[in-house]
């Protein structure tokens, strides 16, 4: 689904100077599949996020989508950040439409997938409400569905939910799983979170310092659909343990 071969990038300092951000990473991402990117701050990893969105350009390597050479088009991914990004002169409907809009898909086409969704996470009755009317979990739950909303083939979220409370934090994993479920889309999603990364994934990349690239590859077989018991299961602590002892070693940090 996603391929990127030998990608390179650099950003420019302010003083001029080239600096290595990502160095020789192959990542190759399954059609359906839900992967996390983890990694130390700084890294790089939103810069990866954008270079295979087509926000930004790398220097080098190739990045394929469905076999095909990106080629920075509208509409094939939905992109998702942790910061507030609703319009607050627009109601949550009529935020939720926006990639339609843009698309310029007819409303007869988008309208019910959109009362789908936002039923589904739990809106319903809320449609003509402002943003400044809403929770912070209100406002990440219309984030997402209008992330959906257009039916992108992948979803690229970058600490969706790093802002929230644990129990909010909890709650919108658990809406986005299901609607993983039920879209069958490709999900590549950033977090600094460990236990979130293992509950939410099939794969875990971990990336190393910059220059970075991709250090190791965790299959995650623990079965779903997951529910937050399993994290205290031994099987889970084991896991959790690996992964944060292989991330400090590669990132030098021994806290």
């Amino acid at each position: 689904m996603i391929q990127l071969d030998n990608i390179c990038f650099s950003h420019i300092a302010n003083d001029g100077t080239s600096v290595p951000t990502l160095q020789n990473l192959d990542m190759h991402i399954r059609e359906n599949e839900f992967v996390s990117i983890v990694g130390p701050s700084g890294c790089g990893k939103t810069t990866l996020l954008e270079i295979i969105l087509g926000l930004t350009r790398q220097d080098s390597g190739n990045v394929r989508i469905n076999g095909a050479t990106q080629n920075q088009t509208f509409g094939w991914a939905g992109y998702m950040s942790q910061s507030d990004t609703l319009l607050p002169w627009r109601t949550v409907l009529r935020n939720v439409q926006i990639g339609p809009e843009i698309k310029k898909i007819p409303k007869t086409e988008y309208e019910p997938r959109i009362n789908k969704l936002i039923q589904k996470v739990g809106l319903t009755g809320n449609e003509t409400r402002f943003p400044s009317e809403l929770s912070g979990g209100m406002k990440k739950r219309v984030d997402l569905i209008r992330t959906l909303a257009f039916n992108p083939e992948v979803l690229l979220l970058d600490e969706p939910f790093g802002a929230l409370d644990a129990q909010t934090r909890e709650n919108l994993q658990q809406d986005l799983l299901s609607l993983w479920r039920e879209e069958k889309k490709t999900i590549v999603f950033i977090t600094h979170d460990l236990v979130e990364a293992i509950m939410m994934s099939d794969r875990i990349f971990l990336m190393g310092s910059k220059p970075a690239g991709i250090k190791k590859i965790f299959d995650i077989q623990i079965p779903r659909p997951r529910q937050y018991h399993v994290q205290f299961e031994e099987s889970f602590i084991r896991l959790h343990k690996h992964i944060r002892q292989t991330f400090e070693s590669l990132s030098g940090n021994q806290s």
